[in-house]
């Protein structure tokens, strides 16, 4: 993403137009509608011309981003290891089912 802001930062000050910021979030599968968009670009880093300041806005959504996907991904394998557990818990408890009823008609037979 920073690269982006980069190249459309031809003057190199740090700063991103509102449409060019909106363009480069929507190439990141953050689509806004223009109401959406005008909405949460008031909580952005910006300065006084009502430009986009991206060092800014990345390091303070970038690093909370890693924490939700880092988060999220914790989760998902600590799901995934439960489900897991489960899984073994139920295959050992159909098995003892199986093997109660084999028992059980063995002891019918004479």
């Amino acid at each position: 993403m920073l690269k982006d802001f980069k190249t459309l930062d031809v003057c190199n000050v740090g700063v991103a137009c509102k449409d060019d910021a909106k363009h480069v979030l929507n190439k990141y599968a953050f689509r806004f509608s223009d109401k959406q968009f005008h909405e949460i670009w008031k909580r952005f880093p910006l300065n006084k011309y009502d430009q986009l300041l991206y060092d800014e806005f990345l390091g303070k959504y970038s690093a909370k981003s890693a924490k939700l996907t880092s988060s999220s991904s914790n989760k998902t394998m600590q799901y995934k290891a439960d489900e897991k557990v489960q899984d073994e818990k139920d295959t050992e408890e159909r098995d003892k089912k199986e093997a109660s009823k084999t028992t059980c008609v063995s002891r019918k037979a004479p």
